[in-house]
């Protein structure tokens, strides 16, 4: 059995071995009688495994999974960028750009991005054309999954982009598609975000030179979680308020928002990105990310606190959850209701503004008299016909203010909310808009102001001055 495998092993083997012969023909291994190596069946057979091994290593896939591909040109001089891109145009029906490009000791190189159809036709044309000296060229293609880290000189024309790309007005910097800025296109230099160490190398040149920068646009870089990661490691520091993650490849939303909480973000985009496919309930997205944001004020372009209040009057179940909220279940008729234990933050302040505006415009309305504490003061200022200006203390009061306040509906749209002041105990809101009020044709413009505390388990109103005209 050894000998038949064996014998079949050194047939498999019989191109090989007529290479290997010059090479082998001094050592004891050859034997010139019988024209084959004394190899045992067992070195046979691991040579044949390391054969097909390196063939394997050669043979590469050219799919549309791979956002770029290394092609490697090999020829006795090496080809120029010109003669390439000449000689290859003619053959490609897309558009074809060469980036990076740059010789290595044996060989031209150069990277495909998003480019597959390109990938795939050049990867045919292996030693079917012909180079600047007539011999054939070998071509090679593989995905790539890293790229040459910049030198001290790529560096500093790095530099010159970002102070280019930044706003000094605004303090924001554009990093958008940041390897096909012109200069690096001019230059063949590719430093490409998507890979960790070279967006560190960036980042730490903007850590260096713009260390109080508010605001970082990444659009359409291909970034990962690991690049984020990256991100809030490198410029921690820095007091980052708006971020634009637009048109990238990031998988996780929790994982992503856990990672950026380490910046003061006011203002963040994400659209485009995988983490978004699935997400079904823009409300809950919402929640998602304030629960680790939670400065956030602007959520892919929308405010976040209009939207939860206009989203809140849509929700057939709004009643209900008002209901919940509003019930005074569990509430103290004393002034020591008003509790240190919860902390006020803007997400609650938002909530609690959300919940209020549509109580209001709803027949429940009588349940927002336990959304103030007990020795809360209302004042309204009127300059609309048939609505008096009051003020009043308590809960009695406040009942009766809002029992005898015309039906209204307030015009989502037109919300502008203004944080004046925010506290771990306190917080000043103001609120402005239109609203309908039953029986008048017209809108009628608002502004209430509220003074908001702990309460109970929740948060309260202390103070809430309201003007119409």
């Amino acid at each position: 059995m050894a000998g038949r495998k064996k014998h079949r092993l050194m047939r498999r083997l019989a191109v090989e071995a007529s290479y290997e012969k010059g090479r082998c023909e001094s050592s004891n291994t050859y034997n010139h009688e019988t024209g084959s190596h004394n190899v045992s069946a067992k070195n046979l057979s691991k040579k044949h495994k390391k054969s097909k091994h390196c063939k394997k290593k050669h043979q590469i896939t050219v799919t549309n999974e791979h956002h770029w591909y290394l092609v490697k040109v090999y020829d006795s001089v090496p080809p120029t960028k010109a003669f390439l891109e000449e000689s290859f145009r003619t053959l490609l029906d897309t558009d074809f750009l060469m980036l990076g490009f740059h010789h290595s000791t044996s060989s031209t190189r150069f990277y495909l991005e998003n480019n597959s159809a390109a990938a795939h036709t050049l990867k045919g044309m292996n030693k079917r054309m012909q180079g600047s000296t007539s011999r054939l060229m070998q071509i090679q293609i593989e995905p790539c999954q890293s790229f040459l880290v910049l030198n001290a000189q790529q560096l500093s024309l790095a530099k010159q982009v970002l102070e280019r790309r930044y706003d000094a007005a605004l303090n924001i910097l554009n990093l958008s598609h940041f390897h096909h800025d012109p200069l690096f296109l001019e230059n063949n230099i590719l430093p490409v975000l998507w890979d960790p160490a070279i967006f560190k190398q960036i980042l730490s040149l903007v850590r260096d030179n713009i260390p109080n920068l508010s605001g970082i646009d990444l659009r359409k870089n291909s970034l990962r979680l690991v690049n984020v990661r990256v991100l809030a490691g490198t410029l921690r520091n820095c007091p980052i308020q708006g971020i634009n993650l637009e048109q990238n490849d990031i998988e996780n939303i929790k994982e992503l928002i856990t990672v950026l909480s380490v910046f003061p973000v006011v203002e963040l985009k994400l659209e485009g990105n995988n983490c978004l496919k699935d997400i079904r309930n823009p409300v809950l997205y919402i929640k998602t990310v304030q629960s680790k944001l939670s400065e956030l004020k602007t959520l892919d372009g929308v405010d976040v606190l209009s939207y939860l209040v206009k989203s809140a009057a849509k929700d057939g179940d709004t009643t209900a959850s008002i209901s919940k909220v509003f019930d005074g279940s569990g509430a103290s008729t004393s002034a020591a209701a008003i509790s240190p234990k919860v902390e006020v933050t803007e997400m609650l302040v938002q909530q609690f503004l959300t919940e209020y505006f549509t109580c209001m415009d709803t027949e429940q309305r009588m349940q927002l008299v336990n959304a103030y504490s007990p020795t809360a003061s209302v004042t309204i200022t009127s300059e609309v016909q048939g609505i008096p200006t009051v003020c009043c203390e308590g809960h009695a009061a406040i009942s009766q203010i809002l029992s005898n306040f015309p039906a209204t509906q307030h015009i989502r749209d037109s919300f502008n909310f203004k944080l004046i002041s925010l506290e771990p105990t306190s917080c000043q809101v103001a609120v402005t808009g239109k609203l309908r009020i039953s029986g008048r044709e017209e809108h009628v413009t608002f502004e209430q102001n509220f003074v908001i505390q702990p309460y109970n388990s929740g948060l309260g109103c202390i103070m809430s001055r309201l003007s119409l005209r």
